[in-house]
């Protein structure tokens, strides 16, 4: 996740250079203001990423450019000092532990009254809550997909042919929900509207159309 964060700050960074040096806009503030506001927007398509790589797991490294988001593999061996010794638990950490798995459903929700309901009101942009709301919907999209993905892997015992046939639908089911948040990113750090089927017509359902 940082690797892609770096990338899209890069991004806007030579977005920034270029709106500066071919005058596409007319002032230095406006060239700012117009990279910060697409590099907000993109940022919001990280956290359906981030639920996949949680969900997902050891099925990205099947998969070439997908696995480039995963944190690098370390190999402890026995008696390294990195490891930790586990400790008897506490009420803090068990608090902890148990909050961290809720984590995303409360985000989810200040995401959602924050920047989609009241965003209007605290004046945040029309493309940030444009592309905000498109990725909470694709989030809401990925569980059908997810479920399936399960299914499917529960079927992996079988013989051959219907595992290898398994295997690659279920990476199927996974580059497709890569794909669709990649090509929303694409439109977004480059400032322009993404219009996918369905989604979109439901994101200006809670957002409304750009006046």
């Amino acid at each position: 996740m940082s690797k892609l964060f770096i990338f899209l700050l890069l991004i806007s960074l030579l977005r920034f250079i270029l709106l500066i040096l071919t005058k596409t806009s007319e002032t230095f503030v406006s060239a700012f203001s117009s990279s910060i506001i697409s590099f907000l927007a993109t940022c919001g398509y990280l956290l359906p990423i981030h639920e996949n790589l949680e969900y997902y797991d050891e099925a990205l490294d099947e998969i070439p450019f997908i696995r480039w988001l995963l944190p690098p593999y370390i190999d402890y061996q026995p008696g390294d000092p990195r490891i930790k010794i586990a400790t008897d638990p506490d009420l803090f950490s068990d608090l902890f532990k148990y909050v961290s798995q809720y984590s995303s459903f409360f985000i989810f929700f200040a995401i959602y009254f924050i920047i989609i309901r009241y965003g209007k009101k605290y004046n945040i942009d029309y493309f940030i809550r444009y592309n905000v709301m498109h990725s909470i919907l694709i989030m809401l999209l990925q569980v059908p997909l997810t479920y399936f993905y399960v299914e499917l892997v529960q079927f992996l015992t079988l013989n051959q042919f219907l595992k290898s046939f398994t295997q690659n639908l279920a990476s199927s089911l996974i580059i497709v929900n890569f794909f669709v948040i990649f090509y929303a990113m694409y439109y977004s750090i480059t400032n322009r509207y993404v219009n996918l089927p369905i989604i979109t017509d439901a994101c200006e359902l809670h957002v409304g159309k750009k006046e």
